[in-house]
């Protein structure tokens, strides 16, 4: 339950489940406050990062935020719909639109291969969960990527979420390989 004004703040429990919490260089992530992975089948799809961007598979983290993903392969484009706004991303482009405006990447979504010569589209974290009206944050020291929605109020410096990142940091340590 997303929290009301007024009422307690969340505990560490209640964050892990309602946050998404990536591990860069692993195929497990945490999401409702259990372990799974990302591309079941496919351990070398991962979330990275280069460019001083941590990339991430569109679909995975997409349809966890409640989006839809369609592949438009004549156009290399990921389409992302979600309450009536549409994200359209091309492969390889600096620009992508929301809604029909145009906005600017600093880098482009690109490709990342996958098991029988398939490829997943990967693209910058923060594009798409930003778009898709949620926070995102990064914790360096454990070399985690957190996806939240706003309402919780995640504060990077915060106790309750230090907890809340030990304890995606055990889960993951603790099922991450079995995923």
């Amino acid at each position: 339950d997303v929290p009301q004004p007024g009422k307690p703040e969340p505990t560490a429990d209640q964050l892990l489940k309602a946050a998404i919490i990536l591990k860069i260089g692993g195929h497990a992530a945490v999401v409702e406050g259990g372990v799974t992975a990302i591309y079941s089948g496919e351990p070398n799809v991962t979330a990275y990062a280069h460019d001083n961007r941590t990339f991430v598979p569109v679909r995975f983290v997409a349809e966890r935020m409640g989006a839809d993903v369609d592949w438009e392969n004549d156009t290399q484009t990921a389409v992302i719909t979600k309450d009536g706004h549409t994200i359209r991303m091309k492969v390889g482009e600096l620009t992508y639109t929301l809604d029909g405006v145009t906005k600017q990447l600093d880098v482009p979504a690109e490709f990342t291969p996958s098991v029988n010569n398939e490829f997943r589209t990967m693209v910058p974290v923060r594009f798409v969960t930003e778009a898709l009206g949620y926070q995102v944050e990064w914790d360096k020291d454990r070399n985690l990527a957190v996806i939240i929605d706003p309402a919780y109020g995640w504060d990077p410096d915060g106790s309750v979420e230090a907890e809340t990142m030990d304890q995606a940091v055990s889960l993951l340590t603790m099922y991450g390989g079995f995923v």
